[in-house]
């Protein structure tokens, strides 16, 4: 069998799983002030620094979270893969990422509703 697609699907996911995590640091840490291009930016965070440090901060830690996730399936469907289809293991590896993100995402609102 052919697993080309399986390593680029892999290698390309393991990598935005990192991003994700290199992206989040400064956000968690506190770094980035308030902006229109980066961050977890909504009416409501870019109006205070009171709202946009922790809503950032919460933000940004479901994110690590998420990437964390995003790169640890990658690799353990990288030690798995020979057990299912080549293509079991890419739609497998894009959905998780999709989700990894969705969730981090949905958290991060609701959280900054309770802020």
């Amino acid at each position: 069998m052919d697993y080309s697609a399986v390593y680029l699907a892999l290698s390309v996911c393991s990598a935005v799983g990192l991003l994700i995590i290199a992206i989040a640091i400064p956000l968690a840490i506190g770094k980035i002030g308030r902006n229109h291009f980066y961050g977890f930016r909504t009416p409501r965070t870019l109006s205070s620094d009171e709202i946009w440090y922790p809503a950032n901060r919460l933000a940004a830690v479901n994110l690590i979270f998420a990437g964390l996730f995003i790169w640890i399936a990658a690799i353990v469907l990288f030690f798995i893969k020979t057990q299912m289809p080549p293509q079991t293991v890419v739609i497998i590896m894009a959905v998780l990422t999709i989700a990894a993100i969705f969730f981090a995402v949905i958290k991060s609102f609701l959280s900054l509703r309770k802020l």
